[in-house]
């Protein structure tokens, strides 16, 4: 700062800045970008096995057996959310390891894509930022793009800034859903 106006400014506001001694740079030093680019999250979608007794992995839909009435449970509220009975707009699948949580996400997934929904899961333990979630948003409209046609170009949101973006971008992607009768799950 050199402007002697705005000094004379500082110096009347906090009289002990004017027994600072002034400094003037000849030559700024511009800052430049060290080129190095911040690694971004990697946003993973759970996969399911290829076989049926590929047990290191979620089973995938094909190979996907039991708990049907966990599938129904999920078809209900699904209707229930269409059907505005519910104000609820959450899922939560609790169970020890090993037990199948990932193998019913992906069955309610397949589910879903087949009813005409839109749903995608996706794999959360690699998540080591507050800022995860903008990017499954980004991920997640990139994969839907215009939603298959219910989304005009106008409607599509280009570029998500912080996270009163992201919820305005849901908000507005689950009225249009809403208008048609489909519901996203992430």
């Amino acid at each position: 700062m050199s402007e002697r106006t705005t000094l004379d400014y500082l110096i009347q506001l906090y009289p002990e800045v004017g027994d600072f001694e002034i400094i003037t740079i000849e030559n700024p030093i511009i800052l430049q970008s060290s080129g190095v680019q911040k690694e971004t999250e990697q946003i993973v979608e759970v996969k399911g096995s290829s076989t049926c007794f590929e047990y290191q992995f979620p089973a995938s839909p094909e190979h996907f057996v039991g708990r049907q009435d966990v599938l129904n449970e999920v078809d209900a509220y699904t209707e229930a959310v269409i059907e505005k009975k519910t104000s609820s707009r959450g899922l939560l699948f609790e169970a020890n390891s090993g037990w199948g949580k990932s193998s019913v996400v992906l069955a309610c997934v397949d589910r879903l894509r087949q009813k005409g929904h839109f749903a995608i899961a996706i794999d959360c333990r690699s998540a080591s930022s507050s800022q995860f979630i903008l990017h499954v948003v980004d991920y997640v409209l990139l994969k839907f793009g215009n939603f298959d046609g219910l989304l005009s170009e106008e409607q599509i949101t280009k570029v998500i800034t912080g996270f009163e973006g992201v919820v305005k971008t849901l908000v507005n992607i689950g009225q249009i859903l809403e208008q048609h009768g489909k519901v996203m799950f992430i």
